[in-house]
């Protein structure tokens, strides 16, 4: 089975924005999102504006008294470590498998 160069050099180009996200979720503990970002979350994922909870999202939203944070687990950085990893030695040692 003969498998393209381009796949080699694909695998190796995902796993190095794979390792450069996995290392990042690793070393900050928040994200604190803009505004306009946040804004545009509660538009689409947030509670209906007709509920209480929807009406207090809203309110806080647009008196910009809060803006959404976002802590990713540990496990999920680690997971796209590991995935970069096990990507960048297939783009590597694959020529070495033909």
């Amino acid at each position: 089975m003969k498998i393209p160069w381009d796949q080699f050099r694909t695998a190796r180009l995902l796993a190095v924005v794979l390792l450069v996200i996995g290392f990042q979720l690793q070393v900050v503990d928040t994200f604190v999102l803009n505004d306009s970002f946040s804004i545009l979350l509660v538009d689409q994922f947030g509670a209906d504006a007709s509920t209480p909870k929807g009406a207090v999202q809203r309110v806080m939203v647009d008196s910009g008294s809060r803006s959404a944070e976002w802590t990713p687990e540990p496990w999920f950085g680690r997971s796209l470590l590991s995935l970069g990893v096990v990507l960048l030695s297939y783009g590597t040692l694959g020529r070495r498998w033909k």
